[in-house]
């Protein structure tokens, strides 16, 4: 199937092919751990699943990009991937 996302990292929106179901993503976003609902995905399927970001975006990543994105948080809760700053959520 191919997955569309949206980099959390660069805003870069990627296509992959994943070997994955409507039931296996619908399980996911009902809760399930991914690595439950789709055990046979390699991490770097599931990353972009979760993240958006592709394997090449983490080799091009440097220590500086991670420091700067270190405040950075993660919401779970769509495949639209939203993010938000710790300065959002005070």
């Amino acid at each position: 199937m191919n997955i569309t996302r949206k980099s959390i990292l660069t805003n870069t929106v990627s296509t992959r092919e994943i070997d994955v179901t409507c039931d296996q993503i619908v399980a996911w976003e009902r809760g399930e751990l991914i690595q439950d609902a789709m055990p046979h995905l390699s991490p770097d399927d599931r990353e972009f699943l979760m993240t958006g970001i592709t394997p090449e975006q983490w080799e091009t990543l440097t220590e500086a990009d991670l420091a700067s994105r270190s405040n950075t948080l993660i919401r779970k809760g769509s495949s639209a991937n939203t993010i938000s700053t710790r300065e959002d959520n005070q």
